[in-house]
């Protein structure tokens, strides 16, 4: 018989870090500068989206970029008289306070460039509270090298984002020339900003609306997942760690691709086509909203996808986090040999969804130090490792998580609970960890007690890098579950 894994699951705080913040309602810029022991004019200075824009008007769940270089000194009156209200202050009381005249948006560079055609799409969106972030997304160097069939595809996804997830939309941009995540190609040759603009027009799964989930809703959560997938991607309180980990490593590499996938998942149809061919289905009964309320929209799509693909002829019910035999929700009690019962994955099963979001994959299985020769070269988002987690009772508890690299006599990886409120350095356990990154969810775990609970890694890399042959999943059987 075999034992089926306990993997661990958060007792998840999500609160502001010191480099990200989510506007609350009752904020205004001045107390939420005064709170981070900075100037107006700094609050400002960090957030460009902001230019142009009336500043009574900031949204419950707009973010806000708390660090930034080259920011100005505080306006010595302003530090003498102390924080200015940012009522009244509208478009002209922003230019005074940056020390310049704010052009009208016609004359603006980026306006110039534009087609005939889309001035005054421009004009009409520049009017409301998207001001300030459609001066910034035009102006920017990657919207302007855009053909004018992508620049209106760009205007069609940032009039369709929910207002929280403007921000995340406008960094897409950021980078050197032809190198902005908006450029990444996924499987297909499409580009973030094709996959993005078909997730804002194609038709949708009535079912997502039936259970009060919008168009806006899961366009936002892609937005932001594929901008700072470490901020945005978490499990919550689903045994998700395995696809959740895989889900950010996807993210993170290949953007595109993720939002090509959930472009599919999210049809009438609900299906899509993976690296390795074979096709991802949604989930039924996904589209709701469940307990686990800090996982995004499209996360609790994608991570139940993703686990009824990769627990083979089982049937994931994402409702109670459970496999079962059937699709009438017959749990497995007690499980047959090479079957796995309750929620998580096996390593093989993982490993299994590994190859299919990256077209093939590799799996070690072993204990001890031995193992980190597998992670030799290997760069962050590449490999998933499983290690024991915790004790209770006599059970050992497992996780996966993301490796980041290994330094130092560190080894680096991402938690799949996702961000936190935690100070760099702070001591975590069990097992003992350090927090390196709260908003990422970056840890480190010293190389010795990493040796002492790794018990698996699984690797995403072309098969060109590897050693030795590569050996089909199909082959591996569960080995620290047995």
């Amino acid at each position: 018989m075999h034992v089926r894994p306990n993997f661990s699951t958060p007792a998840f705080l999500d609160r502001p870090s010191s480099s990200n913040y989510l506007v609350k309602k009752g904020d205004n810029l001045s107390t939420i500068a005064r709170r981070h022991g900075m100037s107006l004019q700094q609050l400002v200075a960090m957030n460009p989206q902001l230019e142009g824009r009336n500043l009574d008007l900031i949204y419950p769940g707009e973010e806000l970029n708390l660090t930034g270089a080259n920011i100005p000194a505080p306006d010595k009156k302003e530090v003498q008289q102390g924080p200015q209200k940012s009522g009244g202050m509208g478009f002209g009381g922003l230019a005074g306070m940056l020390g310049k005249k704010m052009p009208p948006l016609q004359e603006t560079e980026g306006f110039k460039n534009l087609p005939s055609a889309l001035q005054g799409r421009v004009e009409t969106l520049a009017q409301g509270h998207r001001g300030g972030y459609v001066r910034s997304l035009i102006g920017s160097k990657n919207f302007q090298t855009l053909s004018d069939e992508a620049k209106a595809k760009a205007l069609d996804v940032q009039e369709a984002v929910p207002q929280q997830s403007l921000h995340s939309f406008g960094k897409l941009f950021a980078g050197e020339e032809g190198q902005a995540k908006i450029f990444d190609k996924d499987q297909k040759d499409n580009t973030l900003l094709d996959n993005l603009h078909g997730l804002s027009q194609k038709p949708l799964a009535g079912e997502f609306a039936k259970n009060g989930v919008s168009r806006a809703d899961l366009l936002g959560d892609v937005v932001r997942e594929t901008e700072n997938p470490g901020a945005s991607i978490a499990q919550h309180d689903r045994g998700t760690c395995t696809v959740t980990s895989l889900q950010y490593n996807l993210a993170r590499r290949n953007p595109a691709e993720y939002a090509r996938l959930m472009t599919g998942l999210s049809s009438p149809k609900g299906e899509v086509e993976m690296a390795n061919g074979d096709t991802l289905k949604r989930d039924a009964g996904s589209e709701a909203p469940d307990s686990a309320t800090k996982r995004s929209n499209s996360s609790r799509v994608f991570q139940s996808a993703m686990m009824e693909y990769a627990n083979g002829d089982l049937f994931y019910d994402n409702k109670v986090d459970s496999h079962s035999r059937s699709d009438t929700g017959a749990v497995v009690a007690e499980a047959e040999e090479g079957e796995r019962t309750g929620s998580g994955l096996y390593d093989y099963e993982y490993d299994r969804a590994n190859a299919a979001l990256f077209g093939e994959s590799k799996l070690y299985q072993g204990k001890g130090s031995d193992m980190f020769e597998h992670l030799e070269g290997v760069k962050p988002g590449e490999a998933v490792v499983a290690l024991k987690w915790s004790e209770n009772g006599d059970k050992h508890k497992y996780h996966a998580v993301s490796f980041e690299k290994i330094e130092d006599g560190r080894i680096y990886f991402r938690n799949p609970w996702g961000k936190n409120h935690m100070a760099p350095g702070t001591q975590r356990e069990p097992p003992p960890r350090l927090v390196e990154d709260g908003w990422q969810g970056l840890e480190s775990m010293s190389l010795e007690d990493m040796g002492s609970r790794i018990e698996a890694v699984s690797l995403s890399k072309p098969k060109t890098d590897w050693l030795d042959a590569f050996t089909s999943v199909d082959g591996f059987k569960a080995k620290f579950f047995g």
